[in-house]
């Protein structure tokens, strides 16, 4: 045992003996369980080439922890995917014996390496606690026997949990292909060679430090095994460290912010946050560069202070603007959800750096518009392809930046900056004219957006794809009958997927008329009551040259329903 001041390194400890000899808990500021699978088969895959084949230790990286004087636990600071998916294999022995007539011996595995009972108080005690998130669902799904009802009905409700799952399922097929080859009297015995290998010569560095500070000293050269810290775990353990007589403070804001970023459930959520903050408010940035940009601005306790307050303060409009529900909503008028509802599907996640900064730097009143010129920048971009993905986001940083510097005051200053960049009327309505549309909800979204505007709706940008009933028709059909000779076989795949030759239709008569002729197709639009697919209906027949001379006329309609002027 050797120490560095308030850090203690043991090199003999092994990961069974510490599940066995101590409680371990995962703090809630802690990420939740993120190991995919390739990350488990390969913890799996290389104990077992250490069990069969060399016959030797292992060696599975750091953990770093720190004591708990009044439990004399532990809290995991770092290591907490090796312990928690080594938990998960214990876990799946325990089960396969216990389902093969060995409770005795599944019993024993359960108060050694799983939960223990407090004889004090009659309740058993996990010995490792994931974070609040993930908690609940480990305890059900993992720590549970098989044959609980509550591990029986337990369903995963956040992406961890789904990542657990699948951890828990590969970790019985693990089991399954261990004991494929033994006698089944040999069984159990072959399975407790694994739990005596984690016990005794599944070796880790075992560093134990006196408080959360000297751990954030280390932390920023400590990675969980085949799985490099984001750039959001630095930039926290970044902050942490540098935060000083501030630190609870720090740590209080950052898991503020998780709160409410993570009960979105989306993704990478927290990672895209935190760089879109940072673009809208500091400067242009990619992933690979965002930690050294922020430990280059934070460069002592006032700033770590500062940064996380501003962090936690922003997340709520972050969240805000990924939900047309979010409550912040109920203060703005009806249209300004639906635009919000029109921007999420769009999906042009580049813009998100500027509307962040609106929400937090315009007055209230400027925000629908706002986001009514949002709509229609999106689509236009997305036709006209004009700016490639990185470019693009560049000008909305750029943009972004000026709103937080008050540069830009008004939704009329902000639609005269964005002109220099959005596609003018005559560049969108030349590029609509011919524009070739492959996602279908993106189709439907256009034309139930066009049908707007041909009725005179006022907001005809709003229109989003919640109605089933209405769908999407190929005119043209994507496997065309005999009955369509107006069309070489080149024509058919140049003209399937052109805007002209979509339209909206009740999916009764789309079901019916299938990969039929036009002058079969004809009167069922005829009869439709949405007027763009009525006029479809009034032709007497569809050729490349019709679908030409319909998405001319659509392209004039664009202009109207996706203005540059709010």
């Amino acid at each position: 045992m050797s120490a560095l001041g308030s850090i203690h390194i043991d090199g003999e400890e092994k990961i069974g003996r510490a599940l066995k000899n101590t409680y371990l808990r995962v703090p809630a500021n802690q990420r939740d369980y993120a190991w995919e699978n390739k990350h488990v088969l390969d913890l799996f895959q290389d104990l077992a080439q250490a069990i069969n084949v060399d016959g030797g230790e292992y060696f599975l990286g750091t953990i770093v922890v720190v004591h708990d004087k009044k439990s004399d636990g532990h809290y995991v600071v770092d290591g907490q995917q090796r312990l928690a998916t080594s938990v998960i294999l214990i876990g799946a022995i325990r089960d396969y014996l216990e389902a093969n007539g060995e409770s005795s011996r599944a019993k024993t595995i359960d108060d050694r390496y799983l939960m223990s009972m407090d004889e004090t108080t009659d309740t058993s005690i996990e010995r490792l606690h994931l974070n609040d998130g993930d908690h609940p669902y480990f305890y059900r799904r993992v720590l549970l026997r098989e044959n609980s009802e509550e591990r029986k009905s337990v369903k995963p409700s956040r992406p961890s949990h789904r990542l657990i799952d699948a951890a828990a399922k590969l970790a019985a097929n693990h089991v399954r292909d261990i004991v494929a080859t033994v006698a089944p009297a040999n069984r159990a015995q072959g399975l407790l060679r694994w739990v005596t290998f984690l016990l005794e010569k599944a070796r880790v560095i075992w560093v134990t430090v006196e408080d959360d500070r000297a751990a954030y000293v280390i932390f920023e050269t400590m990675n969980d095994r085949g799985l490099e810290l984001s750039a959001t775990d630095l930039i926290k353990n970044y902050l942490f460290g540098k935060a000083g007589g501030h630190y609870d403070q720090v740590k209080h804001q950052w898991t503020s912010m998780l709160s409410v970023l993570e009960g979105a459930q989306i993704g990478d959520i927290v990672k895209d946050y935190v760089r879109h903050y940072w673009i809208a408010f500091h400067e242009a940035t990619r992933n690979p560069e965002l930690f050294g940009r922020v430990k280059r601005y934070v460069t002592g306790e006032t700033r770590a202070t500062q940064f996380s307050t501003d962090l936690s303060e922003s997340a709520p409009r972050y969240i805000a603007l990924l939900n047309p529900l979010h409550p912040a909503w109920a203060l703005y008028p009806e249209r300004t959800k639906k635009n919000v509802s029109t921007l999420v599907e769009l999906g042009m996640t580049q813009l998100r750096p500027l509307l962040l900064a609106a929400m937090q730097r315009l007055d209230k009143k400027e925000i629908p518009k706002v986001l009514r010129l949002a709509v229609s920048w999106c689509v236009r971009f997305l036709i006209t392809g004009a700016i490639g993905s990185g470019a693009l986001e560049g000008h909305y940083g750029r943009v972004a930046r000026d709103i937080a510097n008050s540069k830009i005051t008004s939704g009329k200053d902000l639609a005269r900056e964005m002109t220099k960049i959005v596609p003018d009327d005559k560049t969108f309505e030349n590029f609509f004219a011919s524009a070739r549309v492959s996602k279908p909800s993106l189709a439907r979204y256009y034309l139930r957006s066009l049908e707007a505007s041909k009725a005179n709706d006022p907001e005809p940008e709003n229109i989003i794809n919640d109605d089933t009933v209405i769908t999407l028709e190929h005119i043209l059909p994507e496997n065309p009958s005999n009955g369509w000779p107006h069309f070489s076989a080149e024509e058919q795949d140049q003209y399937l997927k052109r805007l002209g030759n979509y339209l909206l239709l009740q999916a009764t008569p789309n079901s019916k008329i299938g990969n039929e002729p036009f002058a079969v197709k004809r009167p069922y639009y005829k009869a439709s009551k949405i007027k763009l697919t009525q006029q479809v209906g009034s032709k007497s027949s569809w050729t490349p040259k019709d679908i030409d001379e319909r998405q001319k006329e659509l392209a004039q309609l664009a202009v109207k329903t996706w203005p540059l002027n709010a």
